[in-house]
Protein backbone atom coordinates (compact mmCIF):
# COMPACT_ATOMS: atom_id res chain seq x y z
CA UNK A 1 0.00 0.00 0.00
CA UNK A 2 1.28 3.78 -0.94
CA UNK A 3 2.19 5.73 2.46
CA UNK A 4 0.98 9.63 2.37
CA UNK A 5 3.38 11.38 4.29
CA UNK A 6 2.29 14.99 5.86
CA UNK A 7 5.63 16.93 6.72
CA UNK A 8 4.16 19.80 7.88
CA UNK A 9 1.69 17.15 10.20
CA UNK A 10 4.77 15.14 10.81
CA UNK A 11 2.11 12.22 10.52
CA UNK A 12 2.23 9.50 7.70
CA UNK A 13 -1.03 7.32 6.81
CA UNK A 14 -1.11 4.09 4.41
CA UNK A 15 -3.64 4.47 1.93
CA UNK A 16 -5.10 2.61 -1.30
CA UNK A 17 -3.48 3.16 -4.56
CA UNK A 18 -5.95 5.84 -6.91
CA UNK A 19 -7.48 7.10 -4.00
CA UNK A 20 -8.46 10.71 -3.92
CA UNK A 21 -6.16 12.65 -1.94
CA UNK A 22 -7.87 15.38 -1.49
CA UNK A 23 -10.77 13.14 0.67
CA UNK A 24 -8.11 11.06 1.90
CA UNK A 25 -6.69 14.18 3.73
CA UNK A 26 -10.69 14.72 5.14
CA UNK A 27 -10.68 11.47 6.14
CA UNK A 28 -7.56 11.35 8.33
CA UNK A 29 -8.01 15.23 9.65
CA UNK A 30 -5.65 16.93 7.27
CA UNK A 31 -6.47 20.41 5.99
CA UNK A 32 -5.13 21.41 2.58
CA UNK A 33 -5.99 24.82 3.61
CA UNK A 34 -3.91 27.58 5.32
CA UNK A 35 -5.13 30.99 6.69
CA UNK A 36 -8.33 32.21 5.54
CA UNK A 37 -8.84 29.96 2.84
CA UNK A 38 -9.66 27.46 5.35
CA UNK A 39 -12.73 29.57 5.20
CA UNK A 40 -13.15 30.91 1.54
CA UNK A 41 -12.93 27.83 -0.40
CA UNK A 42 -15.08 26.29 -2.61
CA UNK A 43 -15.19 23.12 -0.73
CA UNK A 44 -13.35 20.63 -3.20
CA UNK A 45 -15.82 22.04 -6.00
CA UNK A 46 -12.88 22.66 -8.02
CA UNK A 47 -13.57 26.64 -8.51
CA UNK A 48 -11.06 28.54 -6.55
CA UNK A 49 -7.53 25.78 -6.08
CA UNK A 50 -7.04 26.94 -2.56
CA UNK A 51 -6.51 23.16 -1.80
CA UNK A 52 -3.77 22.94 -4.31
CA UNK A 53 -1.19 20.86 -2.72
CA UNK A 54 2.50 19.63 -3.33
CA UNK A 55 3.87 16.61 -4.69
CA UNK A 56 7.00 15.17 -3.25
Amino acid sequence: MPVVTFYNEHRSFETEAGANLRQFMKKVGVTPYKGITMLTNCRGHNFCGTCAVEIL
